[in-house]
């Protein structure tokens, strides 16, 4: 799940994150300034945390970091004295920071493993889906070749990012599918003979199972069709 997780927050820009949290906690300081004008008081921490737990729970943990120090610095330059500009901070101000940090890491974590949740359970969906498909490829395939060419169409077409081969073993010494291009493989078994292997690209977990419940499956369509 960690590994998940980094690779999505690697996998967006950081300038989009600084630019979200920057705009939200604009939004936050521009509040906060009309509430100084109409009540004359400062202590709008609450309208800031808001902020940070906004950008939290709609863009993750690395935004809502970012939007807590912004949040900071927009309170210390616009709110902690009479005139504008950075103070010396003060214990509320260290107190501001922490609770900020704090929502932004409880937020921005839940947030992070819901997303996470949700696309596992979008590719269980899927897997479930492909498994369906190859059943009904399956059904009147003549011979095992084309068994394994429909099987091989059927899961592109569900799941292209596997980008999965299916094939007969290799000759004795040679090199097993997916050897040369660093895929994985998988073998393909009734009862005690490799009758095919599966070659494809290693990814979430859910893919992994997949591949078991298809070698499974494929190996039943052969054993079938030999026993016929």
């Amino acid at each position: 799940m960690t590994g998940r997780l980094a690779a999505a927050v690697r996998s967006r820009p950081l300038w989009l994150d600084i630019g979200i949290g920057l705009a939200v906690v604009a939004g936050a300081t521009l509040v906060c300034l009309a509430l100084f004008a109409v009540f004359g008081t400062a202590r709008t921490g609450i309208v800031f945390l808001t902020s940070v737990m906004l950008v939290g729970a709609t863009r993750g943990l690395r935004s809502s970091l970012i939007a807590a120090l912004l949040a900071t610095f927009s309170y210390n330059y616009f709110l902690a004295g009479r005139e504008y500009g950075f103070q010396l901070p003060t214990d509320e101000e260290f107190h501001n920071l922490v609770l900020f940090s704090v929502a932004a890491f409880f937020t921005g974590s839940l947030t992070g493993r819901l997303r996470a949740s949700e696309s596992s359970a979008v590719r269980r969906l899927t897997v479930v889906d492909a498994l369906l498909h190859v059943e009904r490829v399956s059904e009147d395939c003549a011979d095992e070749p084309m068994l394994l060419e429909r099987i091989t169409a059927s899961v592109a077409a569900s799941l292209p990012a596997l980008e999965l081969s299916l094939k007969s073993p290799p000759a004795e010494g040679a090199k097993a599918a997916g050897e040369s291009t660093g895929q994985a493989s998988f073998p393909v078994m009734v009862g005690a003979e490799r009758v095919a292997v599966i070659a494809w690209t290693p990814g979430p977990a859910e893919f992994d199972d997949f591949i078991e419940l298809l070698a499974d499956r494929v190996g039943s369509h052969i054993a079938r069709m030999r026993a016929l």
